[in-house]
């Protein structure tokens, strides 16, 4: 296949299809009862602050970071929505594979 690109399939509905599927499949796998580490998306909240604290100190005259502080502090402690799930977290065209207007593989896989 080819490497997607946001020009060639950006309004095919066949390949939305192709990768709304490739979600559900992966959501619909089995974790085996590993738990995901959550190293730059997902994981648990809480697991974030330090990054997060570093965030806020860098937006400092940039955003309301008193405000925004606050709210994280509210969503650190919201409960799982659910069992984890298995996800790509790097799910971009450059990893993406093609031929015509399907998706014919997926890159990017090792943190699974």
């Amino acid at each position: 296949g080819d490497v997607a690109t946001h020009d060639g399939l950006a309004a095919c509905a066949t390949f939305a299809r192709d990768i709304a599927r490739l979600i559900a499949a992966l959501r619909a796998a089995t974790t085996d009862g590993r738990r995901f580490d959550g190293q730059g998306r997902g994981g648990s909240l809480p697991d974030h602050d330090e990054w997060m604290s570093i965030c806020f100190n860098n937006s400092e005259g940039l955003l309301d970071v008193s405000r925004l502080r606050r709210i994280w502090a509210r969503l650190r402690e919201l409960p799982p929505s659910g069992p984890d799930v298995l996800g790509h977290r790097d799910l971009i065209p450059a990893n993406l594979l093609v031929r015509g207007d399907r998706l014919v593989g997926v890159l990017d896989c090792g943190s699974f």
